[in-house]
């Protein structure tokens, strides 16, 4: 996509069982999702923006599930670190990419390569009062944020599909990524 825009929004709440174990999880949620893309001097360089939010809000001081809990790593939510490399109740995560196409076989069909910057946070551990670890995370804070640069090349099939590989640079290290999708 080289013009246009993309919002998606969601609210839900996940309840427990009313008896047993499982009674103390509950939750709100919210999850945002903006992305934008801005042509820049031709339809063949484009810039795509992202900003992604998953806030959750335990109730009644209950726990989410660590599957359940927001993360950041992994090819999605901040390139160049590992897979759910962090997380916590809450995400705050922005990308940019630049796009260039190199190769155009159609409007759809054709080989692009991209330079990325992606930046992010988790925030609203509440599993201990104690532990420095967990008390770190706890609030929303200006250290809290990790950032990667890449980049890659994507063959694009049609508007659905593409074979992606990417590499982004953390300050833990470099991680390679091979994807069937179009990115974002």
């Amino acid at each position: 996509m080289t013009r246009g825009a993309y919002l998606y929004g969601r609210l839900a709440s996940s309840d427990g069982l009313r008896r047993g174990n499982f009674s103390d999880f509950g939750w709100l949620e919210t999850e945002l999702d903006g992305r934008g893309y801005v042509p820049l001097a031709s339809d063949k360089t484009s810039l795509a923006l992202r900003a992604y939010a998953s806030l959750k809000d335990p109730r009644g001081g209950s726990q989410i599930p660590f599957y359940d809990m927001s993360f950041l790593g992994g090819r999605t939510f901040v390139r160049g670190y590992d897979n759910y490399r962090y997380f916590d109740n809450n995400l705050l995560m922005f990308t940019t990419e630049l796009r260039q196409t190199v190769s155009s076989k159609s409007e759809t069909k054709g080989v692009d390569v991209f330079a990325f910057g992606d930046a992010g946070q988790v925030w609203g551990d509440n599993r201990s009062q104690t532990d420095p670890i967990v008390l770190r995370n706890d609030k929303f804070d200006s250290s809290n944020w990790r950032a990667s640069v890449g980049g890659g090349a994507q063959y694009r099939i049609n508007r659905a599909f593409a074979v992606r590989a990417e590499i982004g640079h953390s300050n833990e290290g470099n991680k390679f990524y091979l994807s069937f999708s179009r990115g974002f």
